[in-house]
């Protein structure tokens, strides 16, 4: 009898410790996010899901706990990320499920912007567009082996319930392991064929550019302006490329076309200034509404040229809105800001997108009927949404007062929310446009104010040649990547340019040389320290290994660097095989 009761009291002993055991887990899965910077993971702070950062901590915790990870990245201003937040992460039953099955991750991918184009680039090579949200689900060592995007939690969209795939995918991972680690394994071997180099510089040299003109041509749209068949991204660094062909006529008349609708379009915003990210549709009618401040650097800068080109007002009319609309709304004393929100409360105090920027008949109270008449005779609203019936300087000059009466009209709107983190490699990407617009334009105003965001830089995120990537109100998040690099270095260059001042140019040269010191693996260059992300294609932004190859390569002299063998190869390559997404590196390798 006395065996047999302490047996029992031992059993209940081994129970006790694996409860306190299992109580331990719970306390590490709870959502932490609350204790971040990010605007963006401060939003979901009170989710249910059970949230926890990017870091090697996370990553050590899914391997403790054998659980796959579901990496949700996405950024504050994004209209779906709040959509999916509001459907589905929000949503205790889908919480729990996604708690169960999964350690849950946020990711701001301005703050890890090499994460983000990792997931990004598995899910363009299982055939599924990129964008955000990105829900990514990995292994615990951070593989990925399945993703998409914007999940509906009801079917549709032509896309499952998210918590069908939640389910499907945690009962994968936990009844056949091996057919998860083999599709994990099938992703890795694909991408080490994908980095084999077939091409080299060589190769390259020998190829005449109208071979590569003959790929932009199949993807222009030459009726709207704009690549491809739906959705209207600018695509600013092929524009930039393309800009270097301007004497071809066809390439010429695209390049006019494409400027004219950036101009007058509904991705420009006409009435409070700046631009849109993209319009959901090829003729630029419907915005996506956030702004980004990348977006209108890159806008004003292609515009800033087209006007050098073409002596066309126009383009230097709105590039300098664009500018200053940057200036009014985004700059603080730490820099400026990286965006403001697509959603704003409505009149009815629910969060509509594209509210604030559209126009409705309560915004024209000052509008007499001339004036109404008058203002339709330029600005044709479609769907609230003002763009303008062609792309003439003197009409906008015309309906300007109509509009400074538009905007007084529409007070009563609230602003959309901003997201006040400063980004070294977006601040010194608008740093330039300031200079272009200034040196173009003639007016010493914009070189000043281009100084002055220097200070703030050089003050706060640059120190000699350490970069940090994020001031949050004073509050340094000190990781980095090549971007940050390419673009600060990309500035300095342009301030040697225009002042001819030496200390310019060895601050770039400097950089340049902790950025090949740093990034570069086994002979090229990766976006992250650790090597594990190569990134060469332009996206929204140029490349990072591509501006660093045309800094480099443009500037040899003034610099005395050069690319390793290795990354001229690789980026020849890359060129070779996918060059309408290789504008920048295109736009190293010609003069």
């Amino acid at each position: 009898m006395t065996v047999k009761l302490y047996y029992l009291e031992f059993r209940i002993f081994l129970c006790l410790i694996k409860w306190k055991s299992y109580q331990k887990v719970i306390t590490l899965l709870e959502n932490i996010l609350k204790n971040e910077r990010s605007l963006y993971l401060l939003q979901h702070k009170d989710n249910p899901v059970a949230w926890q950062p990017w870091s090697d901590a996370t990553l050590k915790l899914a391997q403790e706990q054998d659980k796959p990870i579901m990496v949700s990245v996405g950024y504050s201003a994004c209209h779906w990320c709040h959509v999916m937040e509001h459907e589905s992460f929000e949503d205790p039953e889908m919480a729990a499920v996604i708690n169960r099955y999964f350690i849950p991750v946020k990711v701001d991918r301005e703050e890890y912007p090499d994460v983000d184009k990792r997931y990004q680039f598995y899910l363009q090579s299982t055939g599924v567009n990129g964008g955000w949200p990105l829900n990514c689900f990995l292994l615990p060592d951070g593989t990925p082996f399945y993703g998409g995007t914007y999940y509906p939690k009801e079917p549709g969209h032509g896309l499952p319930a998210f918590r069908e795939i939640l389910e499907k995918i945690g009962e994968l991972y936990r009844t056949d392991r091996a057919h998860v680690r083999q599709t994990a394994k099938n992703y890795l071997s694909f991408l080490e064929e994908f980095r084999e180099v077939k091409f080299d510089l060589e190769h390259f040299e020998s190829t005449p550019l109208s071979a590569f003109d003959n790929e932009f041509y199949r993807i222009m749209d030459t009726e709207n302006g704009g690549f491809g068949v739906g959705a209207r991204f600018p695509q600013i660094p092929s524009l930039l490329y393309l800009l270097k062909r301007f004497e071809k006529e066809r390439v010429n008349k695209f390049l006019t076309k494409t400027a004219d609708i950036l101009c007058s379009g509904g991705i420009c915003d006409h009435i409070n200034g700046g631009f849109f990210r993209y319009t959901v549709d090829k003729e630029w009618r419907t915005p996506h509404f956030e702004k980004m401040l990348y977006d209108n650097a890159l806008n004003a800068i292609f515009l800033t040229r087209m006007f050098s080109i073409t002596d066309n007002r126009l383009y230097l009319h709105t590039a300098g809105k664009a500018i200053d609309f940057i200036l009014d709304e985004f700059n603080t004393e730490f820099g400026l800001i990286s965006s403001m929100d697509a959603d704003s409360l409505d009149s009815k105090g629910k969060l509509s997108e594209g509210f604030y920027y559209k126009i409705f008949n309560r915004d024209m109270v000052l509008f007499s009927e001339e004036d109404k008449k008058k203002m339709f005779e330029y600005i044709f609203p479609f769907e609230g949404v003002a763009a303008f019936a062609g792309a003439d300087y003197e009409s906008r000059i015309a309906v300007q007062p109509l509009i400074d009466k538009l905007k007084a009209g529409a007070a009563y709107k609230e602003k959309p929310a901003k997201d006040n983190k400063i980004i070294l490699s977006q601040n010194a990407l608008f740093c330039k446009a300031l200079l272009e617009y200034s040196e173009t334009s003639g007016d010493e105003y914009y070189f000043e104010q281009a100084k002055m965001l220097l200070g703030k830089l050089e003050h706060f995120l640059i120190d000699e040649t350490h970069l940090n990537r994020i001031n949050y109100s004073g509050d340094i998040f000190s990781y980095a990547t090549l971007e940050d690099y390419a673009f600060t270095a990309d500035m300095y260059m342009k301030f040697f340019d225009i002042t001819s001042e030496k200390g310019f140019l060895v601050k770039a040269k400097s950089l340049l040389e902790e950025a090949l010191e740093d990034f570069t693996h086994e002979g090229l260059l990766h976006l992250d320290r650790a090597g594990k992300v190569l990134e060469t294609f332009d996206d929204s932004m140029p490349s990072a290994a591509g501006l660093i190859a045309e800094l480099i390569i443009h500037n040899k002299e003034r610099l005395g660097l050069n690319l390793s063998g290795e990354t001229e190869n690789f980026l020849a390559d890359r060129v070779v095989k996918y060059p309408t997404a290789h504008s920048t590196v295109l736009s190293a390798f010609t003069v």
